[in-house]
């Protein structure tokens, strides 16, 4: 039974998409896709967002709607005065087959891809790391790109009209792990570190419920509020299992330290559990958008996650605990030149972390600021905008 519903499945969202193909497009209406998801569903967050909150503030001429999976997101847009509707619903597929424009920071989940068909997408991405992404991935080759997964998985395989970097070194990666010619990957900036530099309108939506509230508190409380956050792994096994989180708690209580510990989203729809009644940390659901509290933290423990480069922007240190190093460079696999220019102490063993975080170290201005020269060609709050006037050449 359940393979005759994937294979209607299957036929039904290819018959969509051909029948996508034949519906004309309008050139002022333009849909921005999200990827984010918490233990309630979809979230507002990443590249899509602030796109989505830039245009729709600053673009009067062009119809801009945000198209979810979740119909609670979309109320929660709509109560703010933005256009939001499911993709499941009938306005929702009315949107995105009549879009002449689709903006995505992610792969496209096939509900949406089977209404995109003739729309010019543009792919944000939600940031680039040390880790490899697309092709590049080692844990996704061996089909990756052979005709019969570009069959099963066409949403996979768009097209872009453009893609984003933020700076011609991380252009070429990008289109080395999307198959592109370099040309087609256009240094704007992120448009999320538009809101970290500058307070844009609507970023609180979707910020984790609490945590502002609990970290402006902390600032007054602690002399210093560090956010631990690790990546995903290939075998989806959680990096929260390798740190003894009370031997944590009393390192950070010699140091009156707070820390705000957060899985990767793709731990937003798994089980797991958090260690309760520590004095010093807090954990955080994963999934919701962190870029408007980023600014309240001191210091970044990470591992390959991208987020080690928004600390950078910030110019914040990172300290990289990664006990599975060698695993995850022949699972997953990492750039090493990237990997090399970021700074930051790495640390291989839980007492190498705790004695990381017992130094107390100052922040190294003279790397941060090299690194950040190198891997940065704009340092403003005009990504969004940049991307906005690329889309409007594109369909003028």
């Amino acid at each position: 039974m359940l393979k005759l519903i994937k294979k209607t499945e299957f036929i039904f969202n290819w018959l969509v998409y051909s029948f996508a193909f034949c519906m004309p497009r309008r050139r002022g209406l333009w849909v921005c896709i999200g990827w984010h998801e918490s233990e309630g569903g979809d979230v507002f967050a990443d590249n899509a967002k602030y796109f989505f909150l830039y245009a729709a503030k600053n673009l009067p001429s062009i119809e801009v709607v945000w198209v979810a999976r979740d119909e609670k997101l979309c109320k929660r847009l709509r109560e703010r005065g933005y256009r939001a509707y499911s993709v499941h619903s009938w306005k929702g597929r009315y949107y995105s087959l009549r879009a002449g424009v689709t903006v995505v920071d992610a792969y496209l989940k096939r509900e949406h891809w089977r209404w995109s068909a003739g729309s010019r997408v543009v792919q944000l991405w939600h940031g680039k790391g040390p880790k490899k992404v697309g092709v590049q991935n080692t844990s996704r080759k061996g089909g990756r790109t052979s005709l019969v997964a570009r069959v099963l998985s066409p949403h996979l395989f768009v097209r872009y009209e453009f893609l984003i970097a933020y700076s011609p070194y991380v252009a070429e990666l990008i289109a080395e792990s999307f198959l592109c010619p370099v040309e087609q990957v256009l240094v704007t900036g992120l448009p999320k570190y538009d809101g970290l530099l500058c307070e844009v309108e609507g970023m609180d939506i979707d910020e984790p419920p609490g945590l502002r509230h609990t970290l402006e508190d902390a600032r007054k409380t602690y002399n210093k509020v560090v956010l631990y956050a690790p990546t995903f792994r290939a075998d989806g096994a959680n990096p929260f299992d390798t740190v003894d989180f009370e031997k944590l708690n009393e390192v950070l209580k010699g140091s009156n330290t707070l820390l705000v510990g957060v899985l990767h989203p793709k731990f937003a729809k798994k089980k797991w559990s958090a260690t309760e009644g520590l004095s010093n940390i807090r954990f955080v659901q994963p999934g919701y958008d962190l870029n408007p509290v980023l600014k309240y933290f001191d210091l970044l423990i990470t591992d390959y996650s991208s987020m080690s480069v928004d600390f950078l922007w910030l110019e914040k240190p990172v300290i990289y605990y990664v006990p599975d190093i060698e695993k995850y460079q022949g699972e997953t696999g990492l750039y090493q030149k990237f990997w090399d220019i970021l700074p930051g102490k790495r640390v291989q063993t839980e007492a190498e972390l705790l004695d990381a975080l017992r130094a107390n170290n100052e922040v190294d201005i003279k790397a941060i600021a090299s690194a950040r020269e190198k891997m940065f060609t704009h340092y403003d709050c005009h990504a969004a905008e940049r991307v906005a006037k690329h889309i409007l050449t594109l369909v003028e």
